[in-house]
């Protein structure tokens, strides 16, 4: 029951983040020393790694299926464009967090490929263009990511 706790108040610190107005690198590390406890200060262990896997694709999940429930697009889900400010979407969010936590080798550089797996498998042909669009954008540091884990790359994103 603890641990069922617990995984609440995980997602919910990684919900809280990607509302932050900041950029991933004023707070993401310190969300996921929050949520997880890491044994070691600045990269987590292979148990501590599945932990937050699950979280953020369960958290994912939710978000999506909230998206869809909305009949808002995927991507632009959460989106606000308050006082001339335009944000991203929520799902957009939580993968530039997941990205930027990959890049400084906090977290397995491959987990944002898994979420991106996820997501297009839990998307639309409509979303697919968005998400293929976002994975675009991010061309340079997911190529990096791509030298790391070759075999994925070459089976998921051509």
């Amino acid at each position: 029951m603890q641990l069922n706790c617990n995984y609440v108040v995980f997602q919910d610190l990684f919900r809280n983040a990607i509302v932050n107005p900041g950029p991933p690198e004023d707070f993401a590390l310190q969300t996921v020393q929050e949520a997880i406890k890491p044994q070691k200060q600045t990269k987590l262990a292979q148990d501590e790694n599945q932990l937050l896997e699950n979280i953020l694709r369960t958290l994912l999940q939710e978000l999506v299926s909230a998206a869809v429930q909305s009949g808002e697009k995927v991507m632009q889900y959460g989106q606000s464009v308050a006082e001339g400010e335009n944000s991203p979407g929520q799902i957009p969010r939580l993968l530039d967090i997941v990205l930027y936590l990959c890049e400084k080798e906090h977290i397995e550089g491959g987990m944002i490929f898994q979420l991106l797996e996820d997501l297009t498998e839990m998307s639309t042909m409509r979303n697919c263009e968005d998400i293929f669009g976002y994975i675009e954008s991010k061309q340079e540091i997911l190529g990096k990511a791509c030298q790391e884990f070759p075999d994925f790359c070459t089976t998921n994103i051509g």
